[in-house]
């Protein structure tokens, strides 16, 4: 049980090892609205080897790439199994000690079941990167005449990204014009000034050319959750899609963005990211933990 205000650690461990999965069970959330909430209000956050900045913090959902509640997916890092169960399998090496904490910013007492795996190494800790994701809300790139490029991802150092969990909202129907899907995806990397992924829109980079208003579940792309109707409808949309065979490697800085059509405001379309990759020694990153207020007014619930 995790009482409101309170953290618990399911896990810290010394010595040189991996965490290769990590589930997580909430019990008796009583309808969709509250799922929603136990899951923005419960956070997880991993720190590897004594730092001081956990490498990894998200709201617990959205880690586990089931933003808009306890919606069942299967893909080959994460999903949310039938039986309650979400799951974590991205390798995590560590090299003298394994931190993870949960903790609960709501008001309200949430029973978790937690099961973490560790194994041995198979290689050396030396040639292995340590595993991050990291939540927000993203930020606007305005200098140099890049808007409406909208950054989801800034880290400096060498490392590789793998994967990408998007929650958006959209408030109200733009058909037949512009929609969210419409924005390509652009990886800058080492400091380029040239992408060097160039997308051709959101919709294609999640696998859905054209776009689709229905779920689907696959190893590397999946929509958990989408409004009824069209395209253009408004309400939330739960998206992963995850770099496994195509993973981006960079030695000493990766920018990653999407373009965000009306970039002005939020008036039409908000976007959240949960942003995962593999960085070296020495890397960094400039996200922090975010309060609750800031990470639940941007949104309207609707229920899967």
């Amino acid at each position: 049980m995790i009482a409101p205000g309170q953290s618990v650690v399911p896990l810290q461990c010394d010595g040189v090892g991996a965490i290769t999965a990590f589930k997580v069970r909430v019990n008796g959330m009583a309808s969709p609205r509250d799922q929603w909430a136990a899951l923005r209000a419960l956070t997880v956050s991993m720190a590897w080897d004594g730092e001081k900045n956990p490498s990894v913090w998200a709201p617990l959902g959205d880690f586990f790439g089931t933003a808009c509640g306890y919606i069942p997916f299967k893909s080959l890092p994460l999903g949310r199994e039938t039986n309650g169960w979400m799951y974590c399998y991205w390798y995590m090496p560590f090299a003298s000690q394994a931190q993870i904490t949960l903790s609960n910013d709501g008001s309200v007492a949430r029973n978790v079941d937690v099961i973490i795996t560790r194994a041995p190494l198979t290689k050396s800790i030396d040639k292995l990167s340590r595993f991050h994701a990291k939540w927000s809300r993203g930020t606007y790139v305005t200098d140099n005449g890049r808007s409406p490029d909208y950054r989801f991802l800034s880290s400096s150092g060498e490392g590789r990204f793998v994967g990408l969990a998007v929650h958006s909202y959209q408030t109200t129907d733009l058909s037949p014009g512009p929609w969210w899907g419409e924005g390509d995806e652009k990886f800058f990397v080492d400091g380029e000034k040239m992408p060097s992924w160039f997308g051709t829109g959101t919709e294609d980079y999640f696998g859905f050319s054209w776009g689709t208003p229905g779920y689907f579940s696959k190893a590397y792309h999946t929509q958990a959750l989408a409004p009824p109707g069209t395209l253009y409808s408004p309400g939330n949309r739960a998206l992963n899609r995850f770099h496994i065979t195509d993973d981006v490697p960079f030695h000493s800085a990766f920018e990653g963005c999407i373009e965000k059509w009306f970039y002005t405001n939020d008036d039409v379309t908000r976007f959240s990211f949960v942003a995962y990759w593999y960085l070296g020694s020495g890397g960094s990153d400039p996200y922090a933990p975010v309060p609750l207020n800031s990470r639940t007014n941007y949104y309207v619930v609707t229920p899967p």
